[in-house]
């Protein structure tokens, strides 16, 4: 992708971070937003040793209170980097920035904006890539390619795996047209009411990835929007699968009002990790749990592993699908986009 392969990554975004990190990235990187060091998610704890003895820093965020903090972050960097080389920057009045790649996601004011800042100032930097949505599972298989291609220079076997386990579930569905695709749906809570996932939401995606039937598409609606959820389980019965989304199932008072919509009906709820449901690798795990989740009966020989698994944190009808692993690779060929170059 490019003339050569940059040396160090910077990341703005909790998933992209997680990205990088499962791409075997995390030491090459020197900068990243500081919401991937505060999230608790085990994933990020090598990261947050490195933030601690300053390796990366990671004071800003894609927020418009926080783009400030990620530029200083990212030219002190710079200025480290460069010094090791024998060059102070302070003295040029322009460098082309070639061998530190940057990954933004965020709204796309604010990071239109920190293109313009990081691409148009004396450090001029040519590799910024940036992704305001992603909104469906292939778009975001498609993200991981552009990750491992533009760090690494090759696709990285992640990408096959996040392909194949779509390939292998509709493998095993389609090979028994007697087992009925199982009807489903996304939940989260927003605006001081429920909402349910749509067209160009990640979460409503994975459900048919994960061989689902999503029952709230919609075309004349936005990605996430207010529903029936009493008539949603009404004109499609109880065996309908709702995935919450983490943030509602945190909050009791959230899932107080779920529990309300559905009165009292027994309806399986699967509470989806944080990470699931974001800009990562991860989300492959989580097709595979709702998978896992809508047809560990119908397939007990199949869909099986540590399903279901119990944490204490919990509430006792939210149950949390683990993963039981990932199975069979099939390449794709994918090519990077949203590459922007001055």
């Amino acid at each position: 992708m490019f003339e050569q392969i940059p040396d160090r990554i910077v990341t703005i975004g909790t998933g992209l971070t997680a990205t990088a990190i499962e791409l075997d990235l995390l030491d090459r990187m020197i900068v990243c937003d500081r919401y991937s060091v505060l999230d608790n998610h085990s994933i990020f704890n090598d990261l947050r040793d490195k933030v601690g003895s300053e390796q990366i820093l990671a004071s800003g965020s894609a927020y418009s209170t926080g783009l400030e903090s990620v530029k200083v972050d990212i030219w002190r960097m710079t200025e480290d980097l460069y010094l090791e080389k024998g060059i102070d920057v302070k003295g040029v009045d322009r460098l082309d920035v070639e061998d530190i790649a940057i990954f933004i996601t965020g709204t796309p004011t604010n990071i239109n904006q920190l293109y313009e800042d990081l691409s148009e100032s004396k450090l001029s930097y040519k590799h910024i890539l940036r992704w305001d949505t992603i909104d469906s599972y292939d778009s975001l298989i498609e993200m991981v390619c552009t990750m491992s291609l533009v760090m690494k220079g090759e696709v990285d076997p992640h990408v096959d795996e996040m392909e194949s386990i779509v390939d292998y579930i509709d493998t095993i569905l389609s090979g028994n047209p007697g087992v009925n695709r199982r009807e489903a749906f996304y939940v989260t809570y927003s605006g001081g009411e429920l909402k349910v996932g749509n067209f160009g939401s990640l979460a409503n995606s994975m459900i048919e990835a994960a061989g689902g039937i999503s029952i709230t598409n919609d075309a004349s609606m936005s990605k996430t929007y207010a529903a029936n959820i009493p008539k949603l389980i009404e004109d499609h019965g109880t065996d309908v699968v709702i995935f919450v989304d983490d943030v509602l199932a945190s909050n009791e008072s959230s899932m107080d009002t779920l529990r309300k919509s559905l009165g009292g009906q027994d309806v399986k709820l699967v509470r989806l990790d944080p990470l699931w449901n974001n800009y990562c690798i991860e989300s492959m795990n989580g097709v595979w749990a709702m998978a896992c989740a809508m047809y560990s009966d119908a397939y007990p020989d199949v869909f099986v592993g540590d399903v279901p698994v119990m944490s204490n944190d919990y509430d006792d009808d939210v149950v949390l699908f683990a993963v039981a692993g990932i199975l069979g690779a099939a390449m794709i060929a994918v090519l990077a986009y949203l590459y922007f170059r001055s």
